[in-house]
C-alpha cells in the first residue's frame, strides 16, 4: 500500500459486504463517524440527486471521451440501523475500459466525485465531514483508476501517484485528474444536470437513454 505520509493523502480502507476498499482523500476521516451518509446530514431527496450528479458525471465524461456509456441506476437503501440517517447507492453497471485513451479515462473516473462536488458547493457551504464522506464515494473509481495505471506498467507508467501535481503533472497523478474533472464538468454542468435529473426519476439509465438526453440537451 502507498504510504500516506508520502503522498500527502489519508489514507481510507474499510469493507462492504466482504469486499475489501481502499484509496486516499484530501482531508482525513472526521473523528465521530457512524457512516458515510450520515456525516451529509441531508435528507433523502438531497442524497439520490447527489448521488444522481455523480453518476452522470461519469456518463458525460464518457461520452465526450469517446468512451461508450454504461447503464446507471441509484437506490435508496435502508436507513442506518444506528443513527438511522437515509443512505442512497449509485452504480455503473460495466465501465468501458481501453476504449479511449487512458488519460480521458482516468478523468472520467475521476469526475463523478468532482461532479457531486460541484453540486454541493453550489447548495451551500460544505462541511469537511461531508467533503470526506463525497470522497469515500468515490473509493471505488480510485480502485478502478489503480487498474487502469497499472495495466500501464510495461509502457513505463508507475503506480497511481496521489502526491500534488506538482509544475509538470503526470496523467497518472490522481490530484491532477481530479483537477481536470473539475474544469471538465463546469463546462459539461448542463448536461450532468440533464442526465442526473432524468436519473432521479426513472432510477435506471440504459446507454441509449442516457445518449438521448445528451443529444438533446
Amino acid at each position: 500500500m502507498l504510504d500516506s505520509e508520502r503522498v500527502g493523502g489519508h489514507h481510507v480502507e474499510f469493507t462492504v459486504n466482504g469486499r475489501g476498499y481502499w484509496g486516499y482523500t484530501s482531508i482525513p476521516a472526521p473523528q465521530d463517524l457512524c457512516c458515510f451518509d450520515g456525516l451529509r446530514n441531508r435528507p433523502e431527496e438531497q442524497l439520490v440527486t447527489s448521488v444522481a450528479i455523480h453518476e452522470a458525471g461519469h456518463a458525460v465524461a464518457a461520452f465526450y471521451a469517446q468512451i461508450p456509456v454504461a447503464s446507471v441506476e441509484i437506490t435508496a437503501l435502508p436507513a442506518c440501523v444506528r443513527c438511522q440517517a437515509p443512505q442512497v447507492s449509485g452504480r455503473n453497471q460495466g465501465l468501458h475500459l481501453g476504449v479511449g485513451t487512458a488519460d480521458d479515462t482516468l478523468r472520467m473516473l475521476a469526475a463523478g466525485v468532482e461532479a457531486e462536488l460541484l453540486w454541493a458547493e453550489g447548495q451551500g457551504s460544505v462541511s469537511d465531514a461531508e467533503r470526506w464522506a463525497i470522497e469515500v464515494g468515490g473509493i471505488d473509481d480510485q480502485g478502478t483508476a489503480r487498474d487502469v495505471v497499472d495495466s500501464l506498467q510495461s509502457k513505463g507508467w508507475p503506480e497511481l501517484d496521489y502526491r500534488p501535481p506538482g509544475p509538470v503533472p503526470r496523467s497518472w497523478n490522481w490530484p491532477h485528474q481530479r483537477e481536470r474533472a473539475r474544469s471538465a464538468a463546469r463546462c459539461w454542468w448542463g448536461q450532468i444536470e440533464a442526465v442526473a435529473n432524468q436519473l432521479v426519476h426513472c432510477r435506471r439509465l440504459d446507454p441509449a437513454e442516457i445518449t438521448t438526453v445528451l443529444n438533446s440537451s
